[in-house]
């Protein structure tokens, strides 16, 4: 848009020049949501913008007095000024966007882990990048379900998710596939499916990484008993034994997934990721190796939820699926 002709009263339209541009607005919004004074650098990383950009903005609305510097070095921060008339307006504006983005995403969430044997995993999808605009916006959830239930499944899903598009006045996309469109998919949708976040069951990037280490495994001559799975399942948890000695990390990343997929678990995966926290938690990386390929019951139960295939590397996916098949 090019500047009007007819200039404006500052004091009657100091939003003009205040939200007057994107960058100012992305700055504003992270800032608003704490009084803790963020570096630029900082700044530029939550809102998605160069270093210099975000220090030429600072400055702009440093000399509004929409914000203040805190120290005078290099490495000095900027904060929401408490001294600007309007801050507390800002702050309750940003506030109020932030709770109904949380309000569509929870109730969204509720809808999708209401007790249905035929939904296997469910998640919400990343949001779209550059196809969203403030006139329209979106959210994209995803459904994992058997073959058969594919259409029974899409027609309960979309009866509740059409409320929550009517009400909210946003834009629902709902994606209901198999393990066989998730094994696929192409590049760019594997690309989508790994920053979901689950909201019920295991996230689509662990489904896809099991079932492909299965399908990579699995001979179309072999028949795919209970016991032969079993055997896969031990034989990847060999694996990730081996992973985990070369890099004790995968430990840590492992609890770390643990801890924030627990937040959003429904009630029976809860009880297998709570087990699961346990031996973690609980246990010395080489007790952990030996538990992992043990022939009992539990770990018989256990390793049909093992939480280390959502945090492997694609490097050590792909050694997992070379791994020899052994009984």
């Amino acid at each position: 848009m090019r500047t009007p002709a007819a200039p404006q009263d500052p004091l009657q339209t100091p939003l003009n020049a205040i939200l007057g541009t994107e960058g100012n607005v992305r700055i504003l919004r992270s800032l608003s949501a704490t009084d803790i004074p963020h570096s630029v650098r900082e700044i530029a990383r939550q809102v998605q913008l160069t270093v210099a950009a975000v220090a030429r903005a600072c400055e702009r609305l440093e000399d509004l007095g929409v914000v203040e510097q805190v120290g005078r070095s290099r490495s000095a921060l900027y904060r929401l000024s408490s001294r600007w008339g309007l801050a507390h307006a800002i702050r309750t504006l940003f506030n109020l966007e932030r709770a109904r983005a949380s309000e569509v995403t929870e109730r969204v969430r509720q809808l999708l882990i209401e007790p249905d044997d035929r939904i296997l995993s469910a998640w919400v999808e990343p949001p779209i990048g550059d196809a969203r605009t403030p006139a329209d916006p979106s959210i994209a959830v995803g459904a994992l379900v058997a073959s058969p239930d594919v259409d029974s499944v899409r027609e309960k899903l979309w009866a509740r998710l059409i409320d929550v598009q009517r009400d909210y006045d946003v834009t629902v996309t709902l994606r209901v596939q198999t393990k066989a469109d998730l094994l696929t998919a192409s590049e760019e949708r594997q690309k989508t499916l790994s920053q979901s976040q689950p909201v019920k069951g295991w996230g689509p990037a662990s489904v896809q990484a099991q079932a492909a280490i299965m399908e990579a495994a699995v001979k179309p001559t072999v028949e795919r008993t209970h016991a032969y799975r079993d055997d896969e399942q031990r034989r990847i948890a060999a694996g990730i034994a081996t992973l985990m000695k070369a890099d004790p990390t995968l430990v840590e990343r492992s609890r770390a997934y643990l801890k924030s997929r627990l937040l959003v678990a429904s009630p029976g995966e809860a009880l297998e990721l709570r087990e699961w926290a346990d031996i973690l938690a609980s246990r010395s990386d080489a007790r952990i190796r030996r538990l992992l390929t043990a022939c009992d019951e539990r770990m018989t139960r256990l390793r049909q939820s093992m939480p280390f295939l959502a945090v492997l590397t694609e490097t050590e996916r792909a050694s997992l699926r070379d791994t020899p098949r052994g009984r």
